[in-house]
């Protein structure tokens, strides 16, 4: 059994090598995604992003084998099974095929049907939304059957990999800028086709790593049904969460075409790529912490897994906190710093967006170790549940005149009573007391969150000029402030420790 010490030397170097990957897809992000705007226009970028949608819409199913697919070969793994780990992969890999077949058939009668009846589109602009549609479908296929493979390296913990393909992800995100700046055809089909070949060839780079690096990913066809099913109940759990995550994703967006058209598409497009991007800070750790919370549900260490949960919730939310204060005071000079010009409600959209987004990442660590429990049908249902029904919320103020605003109100509202379920419902799968939770996570979260909000309101009233100077100052005193509170707050003793000897001594001695 690995002790604490080399497993926390493995968190940090993994978590590092995933915050270089993140940084340096976050800079040609920021950089791509305006070019991209700029090239195809506030309507083309609204069709990509709704069309584009439907296909992810009737994937949810993908979402649900994935996280079947992760959990077991995280388990089979921490039983030390070479065997049983080859035959969940080479099971993961016909479900996968089969889902594929399921959501081809989906979109080509149903999909196509909702594209051409229902999507608010130009009609001139029709044939184009058709061949991207069309081209999605092949790259959300692609995108699936890469999944075990990103499962394997996942449960592996060899985070490594991610860094290195993410160098190929960025340099074909710059071709395809500089060709989208270059091509004088059709720029909307044709930035559709190039991100289509770029998922191929990160589909092929994962799959020829795993076959090179892990036993266990050599196919075997196999006999044991039994774990088939198991897999396939396991994800019939998952299935509802994954519809309520599509409804509330996806879902929306295609009730705001349907009410408002492609324009606050292009405004919910342009928030969905912030969070993306911000998100990305806090998924790289939490990436790094899911199969280590997974092993010692596995093996028992309750205490232990119970210490990293708490860390991994406050810390995850700190992380988002420190980056999100700065931006959300100061949403409109940061989206035209970005991208000059901007369609109507991305601000409110992108500030709704953040805020929901801090919470989110609190429940996720208990999401993982309800998976590992296993036991997950009451609890994914109540979770799914609440997510499916912030769709005909929304479509109930929209039909009574709401604003696009409404929808982003309503889905907070839901998102905030999901959140409480996650970490309470939780919490009891993996016996960690609810008072513990109370005490050590949500009490000093939110009275940090309140010294730093307040103190930050002083300091953006204290600043009337706008400019890249009084944002960054201002910036700077918010994230030092925040600190500050977070340190002495937000933290106990035990977790400044870890703090220190963990991330910063490990830093620099390394």
């Amino acid at each position: 059994m690995e002790t604490s010490s080399s497993q926390n030397k493995r968190l940090v170097k993994n978590t590092l090598l995933l915050y270089m990957r993140m940084l340096f897809t976050m800079i040609v992000g920021l950089f791509t995604s305006r070019i991209v705007l700029q090239e195809l226009g506030v309507v083309d970028y609204g069709i990509y992003n709704v069309v584009g949608g439907i296909v992810t819409l009737f994937a949810f199913v993908q979402q649900a084998l994935g996280n079947a697919t992760w959990r077991y070969i995280n388990v089979s793994l921490g039983k030390g099974n070479l065997q049983y780990t080859q035959e969940v992969y080479s099971n993961a890999i016909v479900m996968h095929a089969l889902l594929c077949v399921f959501i081809f058939f989906i979109a080509e009668t149903i999909g196509l049907w909702f594209l051409y009846n229902k999507l608010v589109i130009p009609v001139e602009r029709l044939d184009d939304a058709f061949w991207v549609y069309q081209i999605s479908i092949v790259t959300i296929i692609l995108s699936i059957m890469s999944a075990p493979n990103m499962s394997l390296i996942t449960a592996h913990e060899k985070m490594g990999a991610f860094a290195y393909i993410a160098i190929w992800e960025v340099t074909a995100k710059i071709l395809l800028v500089i060709s989208l700046m270059l091509f004088d055809g059709n720029k909307l089909i044709w930035y559709s086709f190039f991100c289509a070949i770029v998922q191929i060839s990160i589909n092929a780079i994962y799959y020829i790593y795993c076959r090179k690096k892990f036993e266990e990913s050599a196919f075997v066809w196999t006999n044991d049904y039994k774990q088939m099913k198991e897999m396939s109940t396991f994800t019939g759990y998952t299935i509802i969460p994954g519809i309520g995550f599509a409804a509330s994703g996806q879902g929306l967006n295609m009730l705001l075409n349907i009410f408002f058209g492609p324009v606050v598409n292009a405004a919910r497009g342009i928030s969905v790529q912030v969070q993306g991007i911000i998100m990305k800070f806090v998924s790289s750790f939490q990436m790094a912490v899911n199969p280590q919370i997974t092993k010692l549900y596995t093996t028992g260490e309750y205490e232990r897994m119970h210490s990293l949960v708490t860390k991994t919730a406050k810390f995850s939310f700190y992380i988002l906190f420190l980056l999100d204060l700065p931006l959300i005071m100061n949403m409109d000079y940061v989206l035209t710093l970005w991208l000059h010009s901007y369609p109507d409600y991305a601000s409110i959209f992108c500030k709704f967006t953040l805020v929901y987004s801090m919470f989110d990442v609190i429940a996720y660590p208990f999401l993982v170790g309800a998976a590992a429990n296993g036991n997950v049908g009451k609890y994914y249902t109540i979770n799914g549940g609440i997510l499916i029904s912030i769709l005909p919320a929304a479509y109930i103020a929209l039909r009574l005149g709401g604003s696009p605003t409404i929808v982003y109100v309503l889905q907070f509202i839901f998102l905030a009573i999901l959140m409480c379920v996650r970490v309470f419902g939780g919490a009891n799968m993996i016996e960690y007391k609810k008072n513990r939770v109370i005490k050590e996570i949500f009490m000093p979260l939110f009275s940090a969150l309140i010294v730093s909000v307040m103190a930050s309101y002083y300091i953006c009233n204290m600043f009337e000029k706008k400019d890249f100077i009084t944002f960054f100052v201002q910036s700077v005193i918010i994230v030092i402030v925040s600190v500050v509170s977070i340190l002495f707050i937000g933290m106990n003793f035990s977790e400044r420790l870890f703090l220190k000897k963990i991330f910063l001594k490990k830093i620099i001695h390394r």
